[in-house]
Parts: C-alpha cells; sequence; structure tokens
C-alpha cells in the first residue's frame, strides 16, 4: 500500500516537472519572440525617422539628412588632407626634408610637385635648412572645399615663419589650390585617399602691419 502512494507521488511530481519545464519553454520562446519583434519595430521607425529628416539649404531645396552627412564627413576628410598637403610641403628642416617630400608625393602630382620644389631650391629654401640650421615652420589657417562637381576643389592658407635658432628671419603666407580626385587611401601614407592635381601656390609676403 505504502508503495502504491510512494509512487502515485512520484508520478505526480514526475508530471508537475514536465508540466512547469514545458511552461517555462513556452514562456522563454513568447519572451524571445516578443524581444525580436520589437527590435525589429525599432529598427523600422529609425530607418523611417530617416527618410522623414530633410535638411533645407539656402535656396530652399531639401537634402536627405544621410546625404547631407555624408557630405559632411567628405568635406572634413578633404581639409584634414589639404592639411596633411601643407605640412609635407611646407615644412622644411635639415631633418625631415628627405622624408616629407616623398610623403608628399601621396597627396600630390609629380609634376605640380616638382615646380613647388624647384621653386624652394631657387630660392635657396633647402640649402638654408641644411647648411645653416634654418626652420621653415608652417600654420596651417584653414580651407574652403567645393564638391558640387568631380573633380573636387580644395582651396587653402597657411602662414610660413623662417626661424634662425629662436629668432624670426622671414614670414610669408602660402596661398595654394587643386582639383582633388579620389585614390585607394594607403596607411600610414594617405589614409584618406585624396589626391591633388593641378595644384599650385601663390606666396604673399607678410607685411609689418599683419598679424
Amino acid at each position: 500500500m505504502e508503495e502504491k502512494k510512494l509512487v502515485k507521488i512520484y508520478n505526480q511530481t514526475l508530471q508537475g516537472v514536465v508540466s512547469n519545464k514545458r511552461s517555462n519553454r513556452n514562456y522563454t520562446i513568447a519572451f524571445v519572440v516578443c524581444f525580436a519583434l520589437m527590435l525589429v519595430l525599432i529598427g523600422f521607425m529609425y530607418v523611417k525617422s530617416l527618410n522623414l529628416v530633410q535638411v533645407v539649404q539656402p535656396n530652399g531645396q531639401t537634402i536627405p539628412a544621410r546625404m547631407e552627412r555624408k557630405e559632411r564627413l567628405m568635406e572634413e576628410s578633404l581639409k584634414q588632407a589639404a592639411f596633411e598637403t601643407n605640412k609635407y610641403v611646407n615644412t622644411i628642416n635639415r631633418y625631415l626634408i628627405s622624408e616629407y617630400r616623398a610623403r608628399a608625393r601621396f597627396y600630390v602630382s609629380a609634376k605640380d610637385l616638382t615646380f613647388i620644389f624647384q621653386t624652394y631650391d631657387k630660392n635657396k629654401y633647402y640649402d638654408r635648412a641644411k647648411e645653416q640650421g634654418y626652420e621653415y615652420k608652417t600654420e596651417f589657417l584653414g580651407s574652403q572645399v567645393d564638391i558640387a562637381q568631380y573633380p573636387y576643389f580644395v582651396r587653402f592658407k597657411s602662414k610660413t615663419t623662417v626661424y634662425d635658432g629662436a629668432r624670426v628671419v622671414d614670414a610669408f603666407y602660402v596661398i595654394a589650390e587643386g582639383d582633388v580626385t579620389e585614390s585607394t587611401p594607403q596607411f600610414e601614407e594617405n589614409t584618406y585617399g585624396w589626391y591633388f592635381s593641378n595644384f599650385k601656390q601663390k606666396y604673399v609676403k607678410q607685411t609689418d602691419t599683419e598679424d
């Protein structure tokens, strides 16, 4: 008799355990399904909101937010490429001449660089750096980017200050411009992949009245 009771209790307990496992599994499946549906709904609402957001230009034309963001990123990378180009083309000191001239070739066409380097040679900049220790430090002052059509156009301005030790012996502004096309990014030489052609530099003497 006792044995039959024990068997009955065991069977009831086993059925309860199985039932609880089934209930827990059903709850788990229901939770996962609801969570997945919620994620899908959130993603759909996000994509839809991007399509609804528009940026109004001064002329009244609207452009999608995603396109506007892409253009902003492009402009920033072009400005950074201009900064790097100015650094390698216009910085001159006895320790960096060879390295910077080599790095500049990853940003500017060989034809345009040859003309610039010949100008610096003619003015004895490289000789003064190597023989007298002069240092030509460049300060990037800003850039303008036009991405209305391809190839893009970039103009930037910098200031070169010439030092003989701690003494300032000369200063002038460099105004550069050129067309920019896409090339294959190369780390570390040209991480942005922008390449200048028709690149020209104009040199403006700093007067005593200018900062």
